[in-house]
């Protein structure tokens, strides 16, 4: 298949998916570029805007990060360097009911589900809880279905994310996925929740920006 080819392809279903999507409460958008991705970030996300994170690789290669971790905004963050554990951790309570939440998704199907998994459960609550809510997902992370999904962020997301961030799980030896002995207390596992968007009931707040080229994992 040609560029081209690819290119009207993925045009084709990105249309399909927001029209669903659409239906659903859920607005999408698409940017060509991280140039358009800021632009969009910035028409959703005022100036003074109280923000709270999830940790994204996504987010950071986009600049969004860099962004809103300046006085321009009133972000909860719960990395500022120095703080102790349980002052990250209530931060990360407070940032799921912010004004704004910002996260990426590890997987989004074309049927229009929206994929995120969570180690402690704040991404999923931010997702869930917050006023607002904007995902940002690099065109990597667009799957068939939920088993693509599932089989993606178990035997790669999580895998990688894992040995960048030293969770000394199973998976880091063969890079995938060894459910049934991943436990606690001897393991601090990355995949202890799921939360699977299909719907919104309130509209406008929840945004998913698709952006074109490989972001995160």
């Amino acid at each position: 298949m040609t560029d081209k080819n690819i290119e009207w392809f993925l045009n084709a279903k990105l249309k399909t998916l927001a029209e669903l999507l659409e239906k659903r409460n859920i607005t999408l958008y698409y940017a060509d570029s991280e140039e358009e991705a800021l632009k969009r970030f910035n028409k959703l996300v005022p100036e003074g805007s109280e923000i709270g994170l999830s940790g994204s690789m996504t987010l950071s290669e986009l600049g969004i990060l860099d962004r809103v971790l300046t006085p321009a905004y009133k972000t909860i963050n719960q990395y500022e360097q120095g703080i102790s554990r349980e002052e990250s951790m209530h931060r990360r309570d407070a940032g799921a009911n912010a004004d704004v939440f910002l996260s990426g998704a590890n997987a989004v199907t074309y049927n229009g589900k929206i994929i995120n998994f969570s180690a402690f459960g704040h991404r999923t609550a931010g997702v869930a809880n917050a006023k607002k809510v904007v995902l940002f997902a690099g065109t990597n992370k667009l799957v068939e279905n939920l088993d693509e999904a599932f089989d993606r962020i178990r035997n790669y997301t999580v895998p990688i994310n894992s040995k960048r961030l030293n969770y000394q799980t199973p998976c880091l030896q063969e890079l995938s996925c060894h459910e049934e002995i991943c436990h606690a207390p001897d393991f601090v596992r990355m995949c202890n929740q799921a939360l699977i968007i299909e719907g919104e009931v309130h509209p406008d707040r929840l945004f998913l920006v698709i952006v074109k080229g490989d972001y995160g994992y």
